[in-house]
């Protein structure tokens, strides 16, 4: 069994200019966000990886000429008590071991609507004016630990946002059709 050190290195910058900022492109800050993480606790974020993820086993990865990688999958609860399934990445530099990436462990869950897809609202949604029946589309795929109910990002509910919603809350309409 391989474990990491406890005292790894998570930069500040990682977390507050990377995790914890809205993105358009590998957004990872509305995934943190459904567990209660944002720029105004990163040191929350930093201290529960530390004690919820490098205490579990790591999965050696790639040697690269930087250093050995690891993957560490596991499970994050966030300061409102949401537990997120996180696959983190970890880079071990002379003898000195750094944290490089996370991002929601997809393999740990079943994705009940792909992306993409089309889908309905189920309930209304009062918070963002929206009605039961309006339409948009998946964008994001949020798994969640077990016992609590996978929520997905939908596009064009709203405009230039997306809304966050939990599987129950919506319904498919149309599956995205691949190209040939």
């Amino acid at each position: 069994m391989q474990f990491l050190d406890p005292n790894a290195v998570i930069s500040e910058a990682k977390l507050t200019q990377y995790l914890l900022v809205l993105l358009s492109k590998d957004d990872k800050s509305q995934f943190l966000a459904l567990a209660g993480y944002t720029l105004e606790n990163w040191q929350r974020l930093e201290r529960d990886m530390k004690k919820q993820i490098l205490s579990l086993e790591a999965t050696s990865t790639q040697n690269t000429s930087y250093g050995q990688k690891y993957a560490i999958r596991g499970t994050l609860t966030g300061p409102n008590g949401v537990s997120l399934s996180v696959r983190t990445i970890w880079i071990v530099i002379g003898g000195i071991t750094r944290f490089v990436t996370l991002f929601p462990d997809y393999e740990k869950s079943t994705m009940k609507f792909p992306l993409f897809a089309q889908v309905a609202l189920c309930e209304d949604l009062p918070e963002y004016g929206l009605h039961q029946g309006a339409v948009g589309v998946i964008v994001e795929y949020y798994p969640m630990s077990e016992g609590q109910e996978d929520g997905y990002s939908i596009e064009g509910l709203i405009s230039k946002d997306t809304v966050e919603v939990s599987e129950s809350q919506i319904k498919l309409i149309a599956v995205p059709i691949e190209a040939p």
